[in-house]
């Protein structure tokens, strides 16, 4: 953002741009997958995911920007929870919860662990070899997921003939609004780099704000995982929204209450964004019988991406407005009381 001049904007721009068509490869992912499968559909997401990252490094404007935006987008959306939830429905009969934790904290450590290595590559070096240098990281893991990755259990029977039931339209419309409402939570995620930076803070504090709550976000995947399988998703809520909904706050308050307190309020939002993740495959879970799983994570996955969409736009508006993102995160904080 910083190298190309954008204005919030158009930062905000090709972030929409991105989750409009992760928002389309999401509503794509069930026919995708049913004609390919999840081994060759995944890796075909993640060659799609290098490309994009390849793009990124070589746009020297925004029109560039947003055409590698779209590519990382369609690979985010075919490859993101979708396939994961399902997989992990296939292989985990017992304990499910508890697998999706442990898969999706591996963004939880990515945050860790990347962050600042990757502002240390881009001080160091420059960020075309930081992004080369992922593109290689990616290329790796493309070959031991295709490699290893198997569709099914063997011996697993894949389709299993059940009688339709009808699920009730009121809770599931009040449920597809509340997972957009979470999405935004996830979304608002992308925004804390550039507030943090804004509020004045130096590059080191922000990729330690962030890397922080990525262990958190990590920790947070596998409790979360555990307390959904002996919980549920309704008692689950009342003990990680609510943080969800201080972090907001805190964030809402930018560099006026300083560091500290800005590292406390990624450390509760670590914990709460944990929902945008795991939780989301548990309501779907919760709220479908066996054979609506898959259309109903779908559906689901669908309103988390139109909330991160809706995210995109709003943001910059109301920082051009304001000179800053605290009014977005206070927003957020009421939502997430929703």
């Amino acid at each position: 953002t910083r190298l190309l001049g954008l204005s919030f904007h158009q930062n905000s721009g090709f972030l929409m741009v991105r989750n409009l068509f992760t928002l389309t490869a999401v509503y794509l992912a069930k026919f995708y997958y049913d004609k390919l499968d999840i081994r060759l559909g995944y890796s075909l997401a993640m060659l799609m995911n290098i490309l994009g990252v390849f793009l990124y490094s070589a746009a020297e404007s925004f029109t560039g920007l947003c055409i590698a935006a779209a590519v990382s987008g369609l690979s985010y959306g075919l490859g993101g929870m979708y396939p994961v939830a399902i997989l992990i429905h296939r292989w985990f009969p017992v304990h499910e919860g508890l697998a999706m934790g442990i898969c999706a904290a591996s963004s939880g450590i990515a945050l860790t662990v990347g962050a600042p290595v990757v502002t240390a590559l881009i001080e160091n070096h420059s960020l075309d070899f930081a992004m080369y240098c992922q593109m290689g990281f990616m290329l790796v893991c493309l070959v031991l997921c295709f490699c290893l990755l198997r569709n099914y259990p063997e011996g697993a029977l894949h389709y299993t003939s059940r009688p339709k039931t009808k699920r009730h339209p009121f809770r599931i419309s009040w449920m597809f609004f509340a997972i957009m409402a979470i999405g935004m939570l996830g979304g608002g995620f992308s925004y804390l780099t550039t507030h943090y930076t804004a509020e004045g803070f130096d590059p080191y504090r922000v990729s330690t704000i962030i890397a922080v709550l990525g262990l958190v976000l990590t920790g947070a995947k596998f409790l979360l995982g555990e307390l959904l399988d002996l919980w549920g998703g309704y008692k689950t809520n009342w003990l990680f929204l609510p943080l969800a909904v201080l972090s907001c706050i805190l964030f809402s308050l930018g560099s006026t209450v300083g560091y500290g307190v800005a590292l406390t309020a990624g450390i509760l939002y670590g914990i709460g964004d944990s929902v945008a993740t795991v939780g989301i495959s548990a309501y779907a879970r919760d709220l479908s019988n066996p054979e609506e799983y898959s259309a109903t994570q779908q559906q689901y996955q669908t309103a988390s991406g139109i909330g991160s969409l809706v995210c995109t736009l709003i943001p910059g508006m109301i920082a051009t407005a304001t000179g800053n993102y605290r009014l977005f995160y206070l927003i957020l904080a009421i939502l997430m009381v929703f």
